[in-house]
C-alpha cells in the first residue's frame, strides 16, 4: 500500500511540475509569437513594450531599436519562424524561459534565441540573440 501511495504521489508531483513548465513555456511562447508578429510588420516600437526593464538597463530603447533594425537590414524581411526548443530555469530566484527559433528571412535562414522573465503574471523579453553566419550576436 505504501508503494502505491509513493507512486501516486510521484505522479501528482510530476503533473504539477509539468503543468508549471508547460504553462510558462506557453505564456512566453505567446509573447514570442507577439515579438515575431511585430518583427514581421516592422513595428519595432511595439517590441519595446514587451522588453523587460532589466533588459532596458543594459541597453537603451534606442540601442534596442538599432539592433532590431540592423537585424532586418542584414537579413531582410521575416518570412516565417518556428520554435525549435525551450527550457526553463531559475536564476537568482527569477523564473526564466528560454526559447529557440529557426527564422526564414528574405535574405536567408538564421537561428534566434529569446529569454523571457516572469514578472507577476506577464512574461517580458530579458534577452535576444541570433546567429549570423558563425557569429553569435548577443543582444
Amino acid at each position: 500500500m505504501r508503494r502505491i501511495y509513493l507512486i501516486v504521489s510521484g505522479l501528482i508531483i510530476t503533473l504539477i511540475i509539468s503543468g508549471f513548465l508547460f504553462s510558462s513555456v506557453s505564456r512566453s511562447g505567446e509573447q514570442g509569437d507577439q515579438f515575431y508578429s511585430y518583427m514581421k510588420s516592422g513595428d519595432f516600437e511595439k517590441i519595446l513594450e514587451i522588453i523587460d526593464q532589466e533588459a532596458l538597463k543594459n541597453r537603451s530603447k534606442l540601442e534596442w531599436l538599432q539592433i532590431l533594425k540592423s537585424r532586418t537590414a542584414d537579413w531582410g524581411n521575416l518570412i516565417s519562424y518556428k520554435n525549435t526548443g525551450f527550457h526553463t530555469e531559475t536564476i537568482n530566484g527569477k523564473n526564466i524561459t528560454k526559447l529557440d527559433y529557426t527564422i526564414v528571412n528574405s535574405n536567408g535562414e538564421i537561428f534566434e534565441h529569446l529569454d523571457f522573465i516572469k514578472r507577476g503574471s506577464n512574461y517580458k523579453i530579458l534577452s535576444y540573440s541570433y546567429i549570423s553566419g558563425n557569429k553569435l550576436v548577443n543582444k
